[in-house]
């Protein structure tokens, strides 16, 4: 029978934890803190052939201040209010989202590249290689079926657009004006 004692320690009545008859913990004050290298173990339930790990051990949510470069050289310059992508980490899955303002060009040269807040791995055949749609607006030019890649082993994306005959064309300073809008919701795999 519980008795109130957590480890050495008996905490006072109603102080943060209730332990039920059906094993159920109740948090009431505090937090469940897990230490670095540990985390909540699923292996108790059913394994999917290919299943690689079973530790949730990772949360975070947080806004990253995106840069947009061009891959050879050069920035494009992002409004104050529109630089910034929000982000939601459960594991080491990263769901990215937000609307990037374009206020000018500082010589841009090369595929679009977008910052990401953490470095893409590198799985087997391609596995962490998403292609997902994104719409850019306001650019001066004609980008049919926008899509954003990322990059394994690196902390960026890069925008491609797709024609009709499915051949992808990079996304470059060719096809943007100095002032333009981006808008993107992804998630990729992280290292």
């Amino acid at each position: 029978a519980h008795n109130g004692t957590v480890g050495a320690t008996t905490p006072a009545t109603g102080s943060f934890t209730t332990l039920g008859t059906s094993g159920d913990i109740t948090l009431t004050t505090a937090n469940v803190v897990v230490s670095s290298g540990n985390g909540v173990d699923f292996s108790a339930t059913a394994d999917a052939t290919g299943m690689t790990a079973e530790i949730l051990d990772d949360y975070e949510e947080g806004m990253h201040t995106a840069t947009l470069v061009g891959s050879t050289s050069g920035n494009f310059v992002l409004s104050a209010a529109g630089e910034t992508l929000a982000y939601t980490k459960v594991g080491r899955v990263v769901h990215v989202q937000g609307r990037l303002s374009v206020t000018s060009d500082n010589s841009a040269l090369g595929t679009l590249r977008m910052s990401l807040p953490y470095t893409v791995t590198a799985l087997t055949d391609e596995a962490e290689d998403p292609y997902t749609p994104c719409a850019f607006y306001n650019h001066g030019g004609t980008i049919v079926n926008a899509h954003v890649q990322v990059v394994s082993g690196q902390a960026y994306a890069h925008f491609y657009a797709i024609a009709d005959n499915g051949i992808s064309s990079a996304i470059d300073e060719g096809v943007l004006d100095t002032g333009w809008v981006v808008n993107v919701n992804f998630s990729y795999i992280s290292e």
